[in-house]
């Protein structure tokens, strides 16, 4: 796939993160996982609470012909099929969302390292900053912040997270892509 916002894999290594079922897997996408979350909940939040307010009003003109001749006259009220759209707009949007965040952690979780792991976890899923994780884990904040280059550089590494088999390509696989 060669496109500007989604990696592909060459000979091994990948450009500019991970392509993973479907999807391409990069940092970005990773770094979206919070904003996704934040996302869910405030569309869960419309549906329950607040929808439509005056934004799902419509009107209408009818003719009335109590006169004998036809008189033009607006009626105002909720536009239910308005609603409805929108209610399944919202809906499948919150599916996507949920689907895109079950694979950032799925994916976190598969990654074979235990050490890459626990700092992919950190810094995708619970936002802490790389200065954060290094006081946890002891290490250096430079060797977090190449320790996730590397990953996202170095094929070999980065597919080792691969075992799905239905779904997912096996590492061997990828160099067919």
């Amino acid at each position: 796939m060669t496109s500007k916002n989604k990696s592909y894999i060459n000979y091994g290594r990948v450009a500019a993160g991970i392509k993973w079922g479907v999807i391409a897997l990069t940092k970005e996408f990773l770094g979206s996982y919070r904003s996704k979350k934040a996302e869910i909940r405030e569309l869960q939040n419309i549906l329950l609470n607040d929808f439509g307010g005056d934004s799902m009003i419509g009107n209408d003109t009818i003719l009335d012909y109590r006169k004998g001749y036809p008189v033009p006259q607006t009626v105002v009220g909720v536009d239910w099929d308005k609603v409805e759209r929108t209610e399944r707009r919202y809906e499948k949007r919150i599916e996507i969302l949920k689907k895109e965040c079950e694979d950032v952690e799925q994916f976190i979780d598969e990654i074979p390292d235990s050490l890459t792991r626990r700092i992919f976890r950190m810094y995708f899923i619970e936002n802490m900053t790389q200065k954060e994780i290094s006081k946890i884990i002891h290490i250096e904040r430079s060797a977090i912040s190449r320790r996730i280059d590397k990953f996202f550089t170095l094929g070999q590494e980065a597919v080792g997270a691969y075992k799905k088999k239905s779904q997912y390509p096996h590492p061997r696989d990828l160099r067919r892509w």
